[in-house]
Order: structure tokens, then sequence, then C-alpha cells
């Protein structure tokens, strides 16, 4: 099974300028300073300029959204959760905060939460490749490859170059036993990735515990 590794920080990527639509120039200054605190890793600091933005303007989304990423950060994940449902409150339809509030879902294994966050990212934005690749990673991991394909491949076809959607479309077809596109996977895989690459052992585990459906 194909484990959650340490990559979901990196959906959490937060470096946009705020959405929101406030005239308040003092807490877009608080929230601007939030930001370059937040990028430089200041979690402390980027935490209480969102705080100081929010006191002076208590519907500022971004700076909640800020806020959970910073928990997110610090593994505070109930801290997290809190900030991100204010957002998702605040704007609905704000597709980047409800993906965050599916990654901290994920990772505690609240997987039922986590599909509903995500599902509601696509319906807001189809083409959110993340939202994609982790409803079939939450179907891979509860043992249900047939459904987690579609999302691996759809994740693949967009970018080809995307590894770890390639490995997941593998694993799922590997668990479907379809020799013939597992064969065709395990050679785009060995040609993009280079034998030092962690995820080549990962390809080379997942290809001896299948060894019966791609042995030749």
């Amino acid at each position: 099974m194909m484990q959650l590794f340490p990559l979901l920080l990196v959906v959490l990527v937060f470096l946009q300028s705020s959405r929101s639509t406030t005239p308040s120039s003092e807490a877009q200054s608080w929230f601007q300073q939030a930001q370059q605190h937040f990028e430089k890793q200041e979690w402390e600091k980027s935490r209480e300029a969102a705080m100081k933005a929010l006191e002076i303007n208590p519907a500022l989304a971004d700076a909640e959204v800020l806020l959970g990423l910073v928990a997110t950060a610090q593994a505070q994940l109930q801290e997290a959760e809190k900030h991100l449902l204010r957002a998702v409150s605040l704007q609905p339809r704000n597709d980047r905060a409800q993906g965050y509030l599916g990654s901290v879902y994920l990772q505690q294994k609240r997987f039922a939460e986590a599909s509903h966050a995500f599902q509601t990212v696509l319906k807001l934005n189809p083409r959110n490749q993340s939202a994609s690749y982790n409803l079939g990673l939450i179907a891979l991991i509860q043992e249900r490859p047939a459904e987690a394909l579609p999302y691996f491949e759809k994740v693949h076809q967009t970018d080809p170059s995307d590894a770890a959607a390639l490995i997941g479309t593998l694993e799922s077809q590997l668990l479907l036993q379809r020799e013939p596109e597992a064969r065709l996977s395990t050679r785009k895989l060995q040609a993009l990735l280079k034998p030092q690459d962690p995820r080549f052992f990962q390809v080379s585990t997942l290809l001896a515990l299948h060894g019966e459906f791609t042995s030749a």
C-alpha cells in the first residue's frame, strides 16, 4: 500500500497575494507582513501579523487561511482545522482553503472528511491537480484501486512528468492485475526517475510485491 509521505506541506505553499476585497489598507499591510514571515518560515511572527490583520478586519479569509498553514507547519492540526473552517465559512468558494482543509483532514487520516473537501475543490476548480491526486491517494489507502486509478490517470495525463501520480497509477494497475498497462507505466517511470531517486526504490518494491503480475 502506498504510504502517506510528508509531501502534503508541498501542497500547502501559500505565496499568492490576497484576493480579498477589503478596503482596509492597514489590514492588508499586516497580512502582507504575515505572508513575508511565512515565506521565511518565521511561524510565530507570521501568526502574530495575521492575527493583527484579523483584529482590524475579522472577515479577511486569507488571514485565516494563513493561520491555518502556520498551524499546519507546526503540526498543530486541530488549530489549523479551526482557522481553515473559519476561512471556508467566510469564503465557501475559496478552493485553496477547501484544499488546505482537506490536506489537514488527510494528515489526520479522517478520510471521509478529506474526500468531501477535495471533491468540493474539484467542483470549484475541476483542473486542481492536487485534489485529484489526493482523492486517488485516499481511495488507494482504503483499498479501492478501481476508484483511485482514474484520479491518478487524470493527473498524469495533464502532467506526464508527475512521478507521484504515475506511481499511484502503477500501484492501482498492479492491484487490479492489469499487466499490460502496468508494464507501460513501469517503462515510463524507469525513463522518468533516476536510480538515486528514492521513488525509484519505491517502484522496485511495488514490482517485487506484485511480481506475479509483472514477470515476463
